[in-house]
């Protein structure tokens, strides 16, 4: 229900930013950034943190195919959060299509980087700091799948 609920916001917040008031889309960017951080904070518990508190042997977390579908989402959700605040910030922005932030939000999140929009100004260190947490939430990611395949035992002894 929480994520179902975020994404209703996401929605409406990428659907209502352009045409807000200056007031009404600060209010949406603290949301959204608040969002980015929750996700982060969430994805980084889960997968590092929690496993630090192994005690005993025995450690039960939720299922690995629940956490890897999460973790695939919130990667996507991210590059959804970062697009509606270029979008608040559109002219900072080489072009000026209404679907040109989440474009550039996706590419970046990605770590492609085709330069074919660019950021201009505040909005190239927001993109900084997007293409990192895009890194590291995909390695978080590649781990969750990495999680999935068997264990495998030693054949020279060289444990």
């Amino acid at each position: 229900m929480y994520i179902a609920v975020w994404l209703a916001i996401e929605l409406v917040a990428a659907l209502s930013v352009g045409y807000a008031l200056a007031w009404v889309q600060s209010v949406i960017v603290a949301a959204v950034a608040f969002r980015i951080f929750d996700v982060f904070q969430a994805l980084m518990n889960l997968n590092i943190f929690d496993r630090l508190r192994i005690a005993g042997g025995r450690h039960y977390v939720t299922s690995l195919a629940r956490t890897a579908i999460l973790s695939v989402w919130n990667f996507f959700e991210v590059s959804i959060c970062f697009g509606v605040i270029y979008s608040s910030h559109l002219a900072q922005l080489s072009r000026s299509h209404p679907l040109d932030p989440y474009y550039f939000s996706v590419v970046t999140q990605l770590t492609i980087g085709y330069g074919d929009v660019s950021p201009v100004g505040g909005t190239q260190f927001l993109a900084v700091t997007q293409g990192l947490l895009g890194f590291l939430i995909a390695v978080i990611v590649v781990s969750r799948f990495v999680a999935f395949l068997p264990a495998t035992e030693p054949i020279l002894g060289d444990d």
